[in-house]
């Protein structure tokens, strides 16, 4: 689905659209904290939200929540991306097999992105990232008691231009 053009964005709230730079990282645990304090303000003038777009990890992050990922020490991350600027796809994978065969088995291994957080966070904390993703974190510490949500279904509408959007 397309970036909604200025018309549209004009016409209903939309969040994490322009939200931040290129430069910055993005993950989806920092995902999970954004969109779920755009959700508390959205729940305290309306009764329901639409949330589009994004990758079912992140949606997942939202639904389900992800366990907190210690901190990757730059080193290690300037590192494994030198290391992979250096020998590619084929090392990534291999390392990927050999560091952490939860992931290799059951991990996006088509994406080189996925694959070098995964390595980073293995590498980094000894465990694999799917260790984190298992959704432990209880919504009621992320979302104020008062508010009482549930995902009732997630889809991909693509003539879906109007709603309030996460």
């Amino acid at each position: 689905m397309a970036k909604p053009d200025a018309t549209q964005l004009a016409a209903v709230p939309h969040h994490f659209i322009n939200s931040h730079s290129i430069e910055e990282e993005v993950n989806a645990a920092g995902f999970e904290s954004y969109a779920l304090s755009c959700a508390e303000k959205i729940f305290a003038k309306h009764e329901a939200l639409v949330m589009t777009g994004g990758t079912g990890l992140y949606t997942k992050a939202f639904c389900e929540g992800l366990d907190p990922i210690p901190p990757i020490p730059p080193g290690l991350k300037a590192g494994i991306l030198k290391r992979y600027d250096e020998a590619g796809d084929e090392w990534l994978l291999q390392e990927i097999e050999k560091m952490d065969p939860d992931y290799y088995q059951h991990g996006e291994r088509m994406n080189p992105r996925r694959m070098l957080r995964a390595l980073e966070v293995k590498l980094a904390t000894g465990k694999s990232i799917r260790s984190f993703q298992r959704g432990k974190r209880q919504k009621e510490a992320l979302i104020s008691p008062k508010s009482d949500w549930n995902a009732t279904g997630i889809c991909s509408i693509r003539a879906l231009t109007s709603g309030l959007m996460i």
